[in-house]
């Protein structure tokens, strides 16, 4: 072979070998700028993937979420069975003590945790219920009759005759003694044998409308839509006072009374009422149907019905200012009646069953 052959062949192997390694760099560079182009793609599918989970899983738990009902910072501690059927409720001499009218009952229960202590079988049918003064009272709706009970030892110490007509109510205040209905009102010895003190509230033949105290006081609303405040130790009127609306059943604060106030179809609500002058202090409506219980405790006023959100519902008032601080609902069908117990409520429904509630 030629030297030009062998060089012209040289010269084309080498510019084999120079376009081979442009192809591979050419080739090199697609195929990064493919893997490139597939990574953005992959993240940008992965991102919506977890974008769509987590919109679904949102979903999810904003349609599990409790209704403004439940977020309050009140908690239902626990529920139990706890009377055979309905009942009332007091606190005293370091227990809380229920009513079984079915049953002919008294029971002592512990704050605590709603455990029952003992039972009382005093037979009939108590109702209405109250401590202080040294004893237990409560009103047995079968015989007519005012029981004094040792909460010590549960024997029943007397039985007075009172002859009242339901709704029956039983109150200690100020250590004196008082049962009543929206007829007249009694004042008893602390030995529970007599009647030493008697107080008309019905007005030109008429049943009193509301009966209710702020445990030193009973306060009276007559047919007339007057509000009139009683004295709880000596029974003598301290104030009248003509509201500028309507009322209701009553309950007492300190200084004002509050009303429930039904204006028909889910418009509920309350008023407080300065008791000495009349004035509207303030209003707070609730989104409920039917208000079946409400007490004043301390500051607080809680009222239990049904709510127009969530059936079986409470509602934490402050008794002040109106302001409402919580609403919780509840697993129960309505109330027979609610206690302060410490920190915390007790509600006793229509089947027996007791519920705790916390407030935060």
């Amino acid at each position: 072979m030629s030297d030009d052959f062998v060089t012209q062949l040289g010269r084309q192997l080498r510019d084999a070998d120079e376009r081979e390694a442009r192809r591979g760099r050419v080739g090199r560079a697609a195929a990064t700028a493919r893997a490139n182009g597939r990574r953005p793609l992959r993240t940008a599918g992965a991102l919506a993937a977890l974008a769509l989970c987590v919109a679904l899983i949102a979903g999810e738990l904003a349609r599990r979420q409790p209704s403004p009902a439940h977020q309050s910072g009140l908690y239902l501690v626990t529920r139990v069975g706890l009377t055979s059927g309905g009942g009332h409720l007091a606190s005293g001499f370091g227990s809380v003590w229920a009513t079984d009218a079915r049953a002919g009952e008294v029971l002592r229960v512990a704050p605590g945790n709603g455990r029952v202590l003992a039972r009382m079988r005093i037979g009939g049918e108590p109702e209405a219920i109250a401590a202080g003064a040294g004893a237990l009272w409560t009103y047995d709706e079968h015989s007519g009759r005012l029981l004094r009970i040792d909460p010590a030892s549960g024997r029943v110490t007397s039985r007075l005759a009172l002859a009242l007509r339901p709704p029956v109510q039983v109150a200690v205040l100020d250590g004196h003694v008082w049962a009543g209905d929206l007829r007249r009102l009694l004042r008893i010895d602390p030995a529970g044998r007599r009647i030493v003190r008697r107080v008309s509230i019905g007005a030109g033949g008429l049943d009193a409308a509301s009966l209710t105290s702020d445990g030193r006081n009973i306060i009276v609303l007559g047919r007339n839509g007057k509000v009139v405040t009683y004295d709880g130790r000596t029974g003598t009127e301290r104030s009248s006072i003509s509201p500028p609306a309507a009322m209701s059943a009553l309950d007492g604060a300190a200084r004002d009374v509050i009303s429930d106030v039904d204006n028909g179809g889910a418009d509920h609500g309350f008023t407080a009422v300065d008791r000495t002058t009349g004035r509207t202090v303030w209003r707070q409506r609730i989104s409920a149907v039917f208000v079946d219980q409400a007490i004043v405790s301390g500051t607080t006023l809680w009222a239990h019905g049904t709510g127009t959100e969530h059936g079986d519902t409470l509602w934490r008032i402050d008794a002040n200012t109106g302001h409402m601080t919580g609403i919780l609902g509840l697993p129960g069908n309505g109330a027979t009646a609610l206690a302060s117990v410490g920190d915390r409520l007790w509600i006793l429904t229509p089947a027996g069953d007791l519920e705790i509630v916390r407030g935060a």
